[in-house]
């Protein structure tokens, strides 16, 4: 596994968002996690195959899903005042906690999807704020 074997959502055919310019897609390092979120419902529409191993969720209980079933509204919040900092072609860094794991990552958002990559940071378990 390459950490991105995509899972498209059911009833949406591969490529759906083919205006989108979602040209950073594939480069992720094999120990990120991508998403694909619609705009602004942030609903789970593509997930990279290693979400178990990260969050402990399989990506087939998450396609459909809002985001909310992997993070609390401070990290759903971060995300979404990144997507108002990104522009239509460039990228927002943020920093998400989940519990105790803390992750880095960016967001890069269009009129209908967002795109959420993170991966695990070194971090400080007691630090509970979220920063941008």
């Amino acid at each position: 596994m390459n950490g991105f074997e995509p899972h498209n959502t059911p009833g949406l055919p591969p490529g759906s968002f083919p205006s989108e310019p979602v040209h950073f897609a594939g480069s992720i390092q094999p120990f990120g996690i991508l998403f694909v979120l619609s705009n602004p419902e942030l609903v789970v529409l593509q997930v990279s195959a290693n979400t178990e191993d990260y969050f402990g969720v399989s990506p087939e209980n998450l396609l459909g899903q809002s985001i909310g079933v992997l993070l609390d509204e401070v990290a759903i919040a971060t995300i979404q005042q990144g997507v108002k900092q990104a522009s239509r072609y460039s990228k927002a860094a943020l920093h998400l906690w989940r519990g105790t794991q803390c992750f880095n990552g960016t967001v890069h958002a269009t009129a209908t999807v967002i795109i959420l990559e993170v991966e695990p940071a070194h971090a400080q378990p007691h630090l509970n704020a979220l920063q941008l």
